[in-house]
């Protein structure tokens, strides 16, 4: 997530504890961003999700896996979003 590449140190570590999970994220990404024809797609990558309380609704945009402010998210705003 949040647009690293996928041979960080702590990348390598996730990918050899979870089945090269991370390394499948990031090529799925890929695939979508190089499609081609287009197509339309939003990735959601949540953060911390847990039984927070709703707040306000903020949402933050980056385009091509940029690096976002990890925050917790209510369960409840995520599945908004769907």
């Amino acid at each position: 997530g949040k647009g690293e590449s996928p041979w960080q140190v702590f990348t390598v570590l996730i990918n050899m504890l979870g089945s090269m999970a991370k390394a499948w994220n990031y090529e799925g990404e890929e695939l979508l961003r190089q499609a081609d024809p287009p197509v339309d797609y939003t990735i959601i990558r949540p953060g911390v999700m847990g039984p927070y309380e709703q707040k306000e609704n903020v949402f933050a945009l980056a385009d091509n896996g940029g690096n976002l402010k990890v925050s917790p998210v209510p369960h409840a705003d995520i599945a908004s979003l769907c």
